[in-house]
């Protein structure tokens, strides 16, 4: 039986920037994606299946996908409603780490999968 670990999750809140050229005053920037209300969790128990939830998705090219270390999609899937479980059988996967990841018309989630033996 392999071990499943997630040991991370990347979701960029507010991100700030400021650019200055030469004789140019300063110029602030602030995006905010703090206010997407998509919910983005990944689970897995002991039966080699990872599930995937997907609520709040509003966007007509939603996708997520399981992602290699090599950057090779191992399973994709369009979300098709607002809220979504999706099952991957993760027993055929070497030991190593995967990313899973969600891709919407206005962002793009990431989270890290380590699957163990």
């Amino acid at each position: 039986m392999k071990k499943l670990t997630i040991i991370a999750a990347l979701l960029i809140g507010n991100i700030a920037m400021s650019y200055s050229g030469v004789g140019e005053p300063t110029k602030n920037i602030l995006v905010d994606s703090s206010k997407s209300e998509i919910q983005f969790d990944i689970e897995s128990n002991k039966s080699n299946v990872l599930t995937v939830l997907v609520k709040g998705v509003e966007e007509n090219f939603t996708s997520i996908a399981l992602i290699d270390q090599r950057g090779k999609s191992i399973y994709y899937a369009y979300v098709k409603t607002n809220s979504e479980t999706f099952q991957i059988d993760l027993s055929e996967l070497t030991p190593g780490k995967y990313y899973v990841k969600l891709n919407t018309d206005s962002e793009i989630r990431m989270k890290t999968l380590i699957v163990e033996r």
